[in-house]
């Protein structure tokens, strides 16, 4: 029979906290004939199952380092019979040498986790920019592992609401595995400072720098700019104004503005501000707070017509940035290159069969103020710069335009005829294209179309301008912004994904929630991304749709035991699918006690419960970071 040497262990007393209850090592001092605690020199080192004094002994990582003969012994702690000193109780460790064999009560309570989404996950934001700066950041009390978990659920679940965080966190996989109630997650979005946020965007676009300089002069970096909204019910969170609303709600909304890598999907950039602010007016912002935070300078930002103006145009040329933007037709300077081109442009030469436009593209000077003084009485100075015009148009656009708008005129006329009631939006179509003929009392007599409106209406149908500072090829700027467009779309479906509403009513929680929310946001960009990539390489996908892939993966099921984690048999379409995404199928035993190389670091103990993981929660929070 083997003879074990008991383990030499420094004093130590048990804490209780809700219920858990955690061993910590102490050191005494005497002050008064009396011993106190030396404030500060308790370690919290072991957690013991089932939240009573005595029981099995789950020791943390870093104490196991220190003594590495605990890690082939079972730990029991258990009460001295009574007759102590003082009445007080006193306790003892049995050791005992782990039980190589897991019995059949053991595997029936076995606990299973639902693993593929979460598995498929890990692997798109592994070694990322985003998940490198999450790390640095948020590393203390586990936070970056509490706040990646929290954005799997918000983008798995299309939810922004906490209420069913703790029901989802008892049943998926997750890098961190204990559940959170809707107050703990509440106190987590409260400890996300500005500050922290700020140096997570440093830390963010220097790691995104780092991959990016590797490709220069391959090809161009783009970044599409763009933003939402989230509505929201409540009335006190001092962001949420009325303003316009992108779906539509009539409720008060916060903006979130975005700078995304097209190509990855990657973000580098975000920021919120009040739902009454129209994104015209962010570019000089954005563009300040793109300089401080180290953002690539050499990226070019693809904007839609929401930021299209001549005085966002000067900005860009003012901060050195560099920018494709489809400007808008209804602006005279845009109206004036159509009819200066229109000929050429509709001409059967000029139609380009990559594309399937025809397009035209010239240079041409921009003069830009120098400076953004307002009080200075003579005009200000100017530069001059270089800029690329491309003009696109397609006759199908055209055709489509003009039908919808024979139609809707005849319905008019119908209408009118009738003596039918015609809509706001009816109305104003009538004054603006209709000649209306009545008699002295006001009854309808004939409905003519101006033909020098339709004429006018119709002008810019089926065009688009794109202006850029550097980019002179009109096919490359095109391709740029048709990537634009498919982050654009992105964006409708991580709205979808996560949910419209914002989901809180304290201004405390707000950033935090806003940075859980924008974390939610990137990870299912990111994987949008890799998904798109994966096709483009000729991978053939058996599904469509995000939610259709990670409902079908829902099928890999985790076990955890006491001796690590396994995943179930992955085989036919669920392997195909991992294989198809160019994700590694986990093996079937992926996790053991010896492999875990980064679990729960010392800290002084916390308030919140869940800090000392579990023997699950230790395994599961290994997952995220192997």
């Amino acid at each position: 029979m083997t003879v074990l040497s008991t383990p030499q262990l420094p004093p130590m007393k048990h804490v209780k906290n809700g219920k858990y209850c955690y061993l910590v090592t102490f050191k005494n001092r005497r002050q008064n004939g009396r011993c106190i605690a030396v404030k500060g020199q308790t370690k919290t080192v072991a957690r013991i199952e089932g939240g009573d004094v005595t029981g099995k002994v789950i020791w943390t990582d870093a104490f196991l380092s220190e003594h590495p003969e605990l890690e082939e012994l079972d730990t029991i702690r258990q009460l001295k019979e009574p007759g102590s000193p003082k009445g007080r109780r006193s306790f003892y460790f049995i050791f005992q040498p782990h039980d190589e064999f897991v019995s059949l009560r053991k595997s029936l309570n076995a606990k299973t986790f639902t693993a593929g989404p979460t598995w498929v996950l890990d692997h798109i934001i592994k070694d990322t920019p985003l998940a490198k700066a999450l790390k640095t950041v948020f590393s203390a009390y586990n936070r970056s592992r509490k706040i990646v978990s929290i954005a799997y659920y918000m983008y798995l679940k299309s939810t922004t609401a906490m209420e069913c965080y703790a029901a989802f966190a008892e049943n998926n996989r997750l890098p961190w595995q204990s559940p959170l109630r809707p107050g703990q997650c509440s106190k987590l979005f409260k400890s996300i400072s500005e500050e922290e946020i700020d140096r997570f965007l440093k830390q963010l676009n220097h790691e995104v720098c780092k991959i990016e300089e590797e490709n220069v002069g391959s090809v161009n970096t783009y970044y599409a700019l763009d933003s939402t909204s989230l509505s929201t019910y409540s009335s006190s969170l001092t962001k949420g104004t009325f303003g316009h609303n992108k779906d539509g709600d009539s409720l008060r909304q916060i903006n979130i503005l975005m700078l995304v890598n097209q190509e990855t999907g990657i973000p580098v950039y975000y920021r919120s501000f009040d739902g009454d602010v129209p994104d015209i007016s962010t570019v000089i912002y954005t563009l300040r707070e793109v300089v401080r935070l180290g953002v690539n300078r050499r990226a070019i930002a693809v904007c839609d017509r929401g930021y299209s103006s001549i005085a966002n145009i000067h900005r860009f040329y003012q901060c050195d940035a560099s920018f494709v933007m489809n400007f808008k037709t209804s602006c005279s300077l845009a109206r004036s290159f159509i009819a200066e081109h229109k000929q050429i442009i509709e001409g059967v030469d000029s139609y380009n069969q990559s594309i399937g436009q025809h397009c035209y593209s010239f240079d041409t000077y921009w003069s830009y103020p120098v400076n953004f003084k307002t009080n200075c009485t003579r005009r200000r100075p100017h530069e001059r710069a270089h800029i690329h015009v491309h003009i696109y148009f397609d006759a199908n656009i055209r055709h489509a335009k003009t039908q919808n708008l024979t139609i809707a005129l005849s319905r008019l006329r119908t209408k009118l005829a009738n003596s039918e009631r015609l809509s706001a939006n009816e109305q104003k179509l009538a004054d603006r294209l209709l000649i209306i003929e009545r008699d002295a009392n006001g009854n309808f007599i004939s409905a003519k179309t101006n033909q020098t409106k339709i004429a006018e209406y119709l002008f810019t149908a089926g065009y688009r301008i794109l202006l850029s500072d550097c980019v002179d090829d009109p096919k490359e700027a095109h391709r740029a912004y048709q990537m634009r467009n498919s982050i654009e779309e992105a964006f409708a479906v991580w709205k979808q994904d996560i949910g419209r509403r914002f989901g809180t009513s304290t201004n405390s929680t707000t950033e935090g929630k806003i940075f859980n929310i924008f974390i939610a946001a990137s990870i299912a960009l990111m994987f949008r991304s890799h998904v798109a990539y994966c096709k483009a390489k000729g991978l053939e996908l058996p599904f469509d749709g995000d939610k259709v892939i990670m409902q079908k993966l829902e099928g890999i099921k985790a076990k955890v035991w006491n001796d690590g984690l396994y995943y179930t048999e992955i085989t036919g379409a669920k392997r195909e699918l991992l294989e198809a995404m160019d994700i590694p199928v986990p093996d079937a035993a992926v996790f053991t006690k010896a492999e875990q190389t980064e679990l729960l670091q010392d800290e002084e103990l916390e308030e919140d419960e869940s800090f000392i993981a579990s023997t699950v929660d230790e395994l599961a929070a290994a997952i995220a970071t192997d």
